[in-house]
């Protein structure tokens, strides 16, 4: 029905209905409801339009109860951009402070080993199988052979520590990475990120000469890339200084745990092929998912 026939009742109608009810109700009864039949029936034949009759009318109604609507604001211009070029590019994301698989990452793509052969090789470039030069904890300096990568990531950036020594050596390495102190006459393993100015680190040089040297500095940096070497030995020496293979797990316990993959691996060859290792090693992820809390 019309809202607005509705709306302007006549209020004298109603006055007589009340004063005369019988006429009334004979007025209801002699009233023709096949016009209002047939309205029934055209709106079911055609429910488009009448569809469009009712949303005519109730906007009429609405515009009629509201004369002035407030304007809808205009959104505030995004800080940064500019309406002439667009909408600024989003920032970068923060860095990883675990380095991606569980925290096992090492050290950025950047840093160096020496290979048996003489030759100094970015952890990017290691391969499977290549002999590095190591430190064993009971008869010093040697070569030992990566026979897996715990971590392998080429592509994000990392949070590192920075560790800067007295003798002007450089070791950047994941915060939660294990790297030996010199205390006591002992090499004890720590996190990295717990090492602190005057801790005495071991260096080793390309002749396998190896010597004492105190931290000048411990510093937050960022570093593309995360690489874990593990080797037989059990540790590694990154830009000549050494550090363990080992991640978040004291040294020993990390070392005993790797067993099995160490034995099933003691055959293993150097490869000639491009690494293909995406990410966490499966046994790695396994120990740290299972035994995290151990470690």
């Amino acid at each position: 029905s019309n809202p607005e026939s509705i709306s302007v009742s006549n209020p004298e109608s109603i006055s007589n209905a009340n004063a005369n009810p019988e006429s009334y109700s004979e007025s209801i009864s002699n009233a023709n409801p096949e016009p209002y039949s047939e309205s029934i029936s055209n709106a079911n034949a055609n429910p488009e339009s009448y569809s469009e009759s009712i949303s005519n009318a109730s906007a009429e109604s609405n515009t009629e109860s509201n004369p002035d609507p407030s304007p809808t604001p205009s959104p505030s211009p995004t800080t940064g951009s500019d309406s002439s070029t667009g909408p600024t590019s989003s920032p970068p994301p923060a860095p990883s402070d675990d380095g991606g698989g569980g925290g096992f990452t090492c050290f950025p793509a950047s840093a160096t080993v020496l290979l048996e052969s003489g030759e100094h090789r970015r952890m990017d470039e290691l391969r499977l199988g290549d002999s590095v030069l190591t430190y064993d904890l009971v008869t010093g300096a040697q070569f030992s052979v990566i026979y897996a990568f715990l971590d392998y990531e080429t592509s994000e950036t990392f949070k590192f520590i920075q560790l800067d020594l007295e003798t002007g050596h450089r070791l950047v390495v994941s915060p939660r990475h294990r790297v030996f102190i010199v205390e006591g006459g002992e090499l004890l393993d720590v996190d990295a990120q717990n090492v602190h100015a005057s801790n005495i680190l071991l260096v080793c040089n390309d002749a396998r000469e190896c010597q004492e040297a105190a931290v000048l500095s411990a510093t937050v940096s960022q570093a593309s890339g995360a690489f874990a070497p593990a080797t037989f030995v059990g540790t590694l020496v990154v830009d000549e200084v050494v550090a363990s293979s080992y991640a978040i797990a004291d040294h020993s316990k990390a070392h005993l745990a790797l067993f099995p993959l160490r034995f099933a691996n003691q055959w293993i060859r150097q490869s000639t092929e491009e690494h293909s290792q995406v990410g966490m090693h499966w046994y790695a992820k396994v120990l740290y998912q299972c035994f995290g809390g151990f470690f």
